[in-house]
């Protein structure tokens, strides 16, 4: 097993939907629906074009883990009953951004939450303030803030030649982590609370 890393722009992404097959042993939702609400989907997108959407999206290339199985045991089985769907890619770990990405991009099947004004830094003008409107779908936003979504660039990371079980093994160490509590998120805040929290511990 080797991991690739892979660039691709927003937009180009949103384009691989239907290539991605969503394996219920990794992911809870589906390819269409992720656990995010859309509370958490407009935060994420309105990340994008402040630079500030860098997480990566992993996902297993099919064809390569194929290649590395031998034909009729239970791995090609695996591999083989998706790619005989459709799929080139199965998610592994980023589901809610590429549910997220798709619904935004391709499908604009929601818009931003934000009203007032965003900053983004343009190439030789520096940073710009735009305005954004609440419910702006992709289509609807200024022509500066999709180009500026759209210099933004997702990694990608592609996970090749591997068994099922190794698969089943990157997922497990991914996501072994525990998430920020509620005190860790309160104390990354620039607020006076956050400060007074900071000094008294």
């Amino acid at each position: 097993m080797y991991i690739e890393s892979v660039t691709k722009t927003f937009t180009e992404f949103a384009d691989m939907k239907g290539q991605i097959a969503l394996d219920r042993s990794f992911n809870v939702g589906s390819i269409a629906k992720c656990r995010w609400g859309l509370e958490e989907m407009r935060y994420y997108i309105e990340s994008i074009p402040v630079g500030m959407a860098v997480n990566c999206v992993v996902l297993v290339d099919i064809e390569s883990c194929l290649q590395n199985c031998e034909e009729g045991n239970e791995d090609w089985l695996y591999f083989n009953s998706w790619k005989e769907q459709g799929y080139h890619y199965i998610a592994l770990d980023g589901n809610n951004r590429s549910v997220s990405i798709c619904k935004y991009f391709a499908e604009e099947s929601f818009g931003l939450i934000s009203s007032g004004s965003i900053s983004i830094f343009i190439p030789g003008k520096g940073s710009q303030t735009f305005p954004l409107y609440r419910g702006g779908k992709y289509s609807q936003l200024p022509q500066a803030v999709r180009d500026a979504m759209n210099r933004q660039k997702l990694d990608v990371k592609l996970v090749k030649q591997a068994t099922r079980r190794e698969i089943s093994d990157f997922f497990i160490r991914v996501n072994s982590g525990k998430p920020l509590n509620d005190h860790e998120k309160l104390n990354a805040e620039l607020s006076k609370v956050a400060t007074c929290y900071r000094d008294w511990e």
